[in-house]
This record gives structure tokens, sequence and C-alpha cells, in this order.
């Protein structure tokens, strides 16, 4: 009769070698086009892994059915999400865009569009309108003290969070 230790360690290494039954076996089964090929010294492994890439992008791209919606958001029927209630996207990493290129820091307040005034933080389309009609309004703001004061919305948190990623020519 064993003692409750090696019970235990039994019944663990049964689990392990379960588990290791089971990989082995979803590798054998797994269809073959899923797999990336191995030929050392030709083309045959890259074009491998640029089929693996391009699908695994298409996948993504494809999981953005529900625009606006992250990790963690509540899903359309409202509650909370659960597993099963999860898209794809949610279980796969980010895959940025390959060719889109970033805003150019620092942006200059007294000449950019309301494009462009988005790509900062914490400024949404309706807030970077208002800060172009205010310019062309009453002219350039030249600093961001002055941004401050004249446009409503911009406020002590704001300020803070894009200081860094403005300038002001003061034209």
């Amino acid at each position: 009769m064993a003692t409750k230790p090696e019970r235990t360690a039994l019944i663990f290494l049964s689990a392990v070698a379960l588990a290791g039954g089971l990989v082995r076996m979803y590798h054998a089964i797994r269809p073959q086009a899923d797999r990336v090929p191995v030929a050392s010294g030709s083309g045959a492994a890259l074009a491998g892994q640029r089929r693996a890439v391009d699908s695994a992008t298409q996948a993504h791209q494809a999981g953005r059915g529900t625009a606006g919606r992250g990790r963690g958001a509540k899903p359309k029927g409202g509650g909370k999400a659960t597993a099963s209630t999860r898209t794809y996207r949610d279980k796969q990493p980010s895959v940025a865009p390959l060719a889109t290129p970033g805003p150019s820091f620092p942006i200059d307040v007294d000449r950019a569009s309301a494009a462009e005034l988005e790509a900062l933080p914490r400024i949404g389309p309706e807030l970077a309108k208002r800060i172009v009609a205010e310019r062309e309004a009453k002219g350039a703001f030249g600093s961001i003290d002055s941004l401050d004061k004249r446009v409503p919305g911009v406020g002590g948190a704001l300020v803070k969070a894009i200081r860094t990623l403005v300038t002001f020519s003061g034209r």
C-alpha cells in the first residue's frame, strides 16, 4: 500500500504523462497547412514563414469587425464578457500595420490640422476642431498656457499629457 505522498506523486506523474501524450497527439493530427516547413539552405522555409505571417495578419484584421471594442470590453448585448463571448482578437497578440507612418512629434499647434491634433493623447475629433476654430478666429496661441485659457475642454491634465509633444510657432 502506497503512502499519501507516494499516491500524490503518482497522480502528478500520470497527469504529466497524459498531458505530454495529448500534446504529441495534437501535433500528429494537426493539419499539414498549419505547419511551417523547415528546409535549411532553400527559400521554402522563408516562404512558409511568410504564409504563416500573412495568415495571422488576415485573421487579426478579420477580428477587427467590432471596432472600438478592446480587451475586456463588454459584449454588444451588455453584461460581462465571458470566455464564450470573447473574440478571436482578444486571444491574439497585437499586430501593428506595416506601412502606416506615425505622427511626427512635436506637433506645432499653431499650424496643425485637426487630424494632426487628434494624434495627441486625450484629444479627440471634437476638441481638435475647437482648437482649430479658436486658432482661425483669434490667431495663433503662441504658448501652451494660451491654449489652456482660450479653448474650452483643455485643462491641466491635458496640458500635462501633451506638454512635451507640442510646440508653438506663433504664426
